[in-house]
């Protein structure tokens, strides 16, 4: 208000300021956040946001779904409850965020459900700073992959298996080139492990079966059927020829099922073949006394006669 030297009320004076700029920018903030709030919410991955003392801030639906808690539940509370023990992992790269003041990423641990159950999670961390860029809490993104880690878990059994079998087992591209091949077939071929991709699936074979192996085993198995009989390997340091029996056929892609690879196993069968061999032999050298054992016998009697 404005007054006279009497002190009578004789009008107003007024301060103004544009603030066209601060209220859009406001507005702006405000349809930021609540777009990126609407991200996080429809995010499969759980995002959730803690103090530095360790109590969850924020989280999003994705939290409460994969947890089995409600947001009451989570929200206030401490984080540390979910870990599978005090210096779990994830623990430790927290502590590692603050301390470098730089994200952790990918790392894996284990959380609880709300029904005391356990899942495997990968999380990254990162600081929340306030304006001035002192750390005042921690975001953190978590994806289950607690079925991505039994697979894994499963591939490593099986590829223990594969490896140390006494089979050879070997993998090649579609136009012959080796990819793989276990300790067996190492043994078997000649062929140290780090030179396997040098090397051509018909470079094991002897002359002779060499067009075989290129014109049907790996044309049948290239063409997504499987081939199954005798071949013979040569060792290419000892030139050593092993009979084996083969399956050949291919890797398929999940898909589009065309074929990508073809893959062998072959069983070292020369014991039984020298088995069947020898054999044979013994039966070809008794089977004319076996048909008139006298007549032998005479021969032999007379023999020593004359």
């Amino acid at each position: 208000m404005k007054r006279n030297v009497s002190g009578e009320i004789v009008g107003f004076r007024s301060v103004a300021r544009d603030i066209t700029a601060r209220k859009l920018a406001e507005d702006s903030l405000r349809k930021s956040e609540e777009r990126y709030r609407g991200i996080l919410e429809q995010m499969f991955d759980s995002y959730y946001e803690v103090d530095l003392a360790g109590n969850f801030t924020f989280v999003n639906n994705a939290v409460c779904f994969n947890l089995g808690y409600t947001i009451e539940e989570m929200v206030g509370k401490a984080t540390a409850r979910l870990y599978l023990n005090r210096y779990t992992q994830a623990v430790c790269n927290f502590q590692s965020c603050i301390y470098h003041g730089y994200p952790e990423r990918g790392f894996v641990h284990g959380i609880h459900r709300k029904d005391g159950s356990c899942i495997t999670v990968e999380s990254s961390v990162d600081l929340r700073r306030d304006e001035k860029g002192a750390p005042v809490g921690f975001r953190s993104v978590v994806r289950d992959v607690t079925e991505r880690t039994r697979l894994e878990e499963e591939l490593q059994k099986l590829a223990a298996v594969v490896k140390n079998s006494n089979e050879l087992v070997s993998i090649a591209t579609l136009d012959g080139r080796m990819s793989y091949l276990n300790d067996a077939g190492s043994k078997m071929l000649g062929i140290d492990p780090g030179e396997i991709e040098y090397f051509h699936v018909i470079t094991g074979y002897p002359e002779a079966p060499a067009g075989l192996c290129q014109q049907s085993v790996a044309a049948t198995a290239s063409q997504g059927e499987t081939w199954a009989g005798e071949l013979q390997y040569l060792n290419l340091k000892t030139g050593r020829v092993t009979d084996v029996y083969a399956s050949a056929f291919s890797i398929k892609d999940p898909d589009t099922g065309e074929p990508i690879l073809i893959a062998n196993v072959s069983r070292d069968i020369s014991a039984s073949k020298r088995t069947e061999l020898a054999l044979r032999e013994s039966e070809e050298r008794y089977r004319p006394c076996s048909t008139a054992p006298w007549t032998c016998v005479g021969k032999r009697l007379r023999g020593q006669f004359h």
